[in-house]
């Protein structure tokens, strides 16, 4: 289900960013556009397994936590940008982490090469 509300959200970003509206599309533009998001959101999905993967134990803690307060629909348009921006915040922790353990890696493995 989730694979599929990602391919709307995408198939709707890819439209917009084009310029282009539904109306305008014919079958062969449908299915090129469908099958590109697709693609898109399966990117998305894998990308985001592996930063779930990558998380500590209080990382995977606050991420349910940032979760649990954007879906409070009493949120304040500023309350919700800073739980997103604290998400955001999160990712950038997370991925600038698993890049510098990715280095250490590859400079061990070189390391001990030689």
């Amino acid at each position: 289900m989730s694979l599929l509300t990602e391919m709307v959200g995408w198939s709707c970003i890819i439209l917009f960013s084009q310029g282009r509206s539904t109306d305008q599309l014919e079958k062969s533009d449908w299915k090129q556009l469908l099958s590109a998001a697709k693609q898109h959101a399966s990117d998305h999905q894998k990308a985001n397994k592996v930063m779930l993967a990558s998380m500590t134990k209080q990382e995977k803690s606050q991420f349910a936590a940032l979760n649990k307060q954007l879906a409070n629909t009493n949120l304040t348009a500023f309350e919700k940008d800073s739980v997103f921006q604290s998400l955001l915040d999160l990712y950038a922790t997370v991925a600038q982490r698993t890049k510098m353990e990715q280095t250490e890696t590859i400079l061990n493995q070189t390391h001990n090469r030689k």
